[in-house]
């Protein structure tokens, strides 16, 4: 965490406290950092193509698996090389 933002933090922490002591509300309104603007709702890295996608091949696995087949795997192909070390 930057020294800005612990020190952001401590304002409003000392804010609410004083607040308290007076006995008002401990509403406190902190403003948002200078130069960046406000987050909004984060969107989901997957399109709507891609979902269907996903959709179709997880509908391929399970009726494969129902009928008793290992299911085909679509994607990367696994790491040529990579062997699992022989046991002792």
């Amino acid at each position: 965490m930057s020294a800005e933002g612990r020190a952001r933090i401590s304002a409003a922490t000392k804010a609410r406290w004083a607040a308290r002591r007076a006995g008002k509300a401990a509403k406190v309104v902190v403003a948002p950092k200078a130069g960046k603007p406000a987050k909004g709702k984060k969107k989901s890295g997957l399109t709507s193509e891609g979902r269907a996608k996903l959709a179709a091949n997880m509908k391929a696995r399970w009726a494969a698996r129902r009928a008793g087949k290992p299911a085909a795997k679509v994607g990367k192909p696994a790491k040529k090389g990579f062997k699992l070390p022989k046991k002792a």
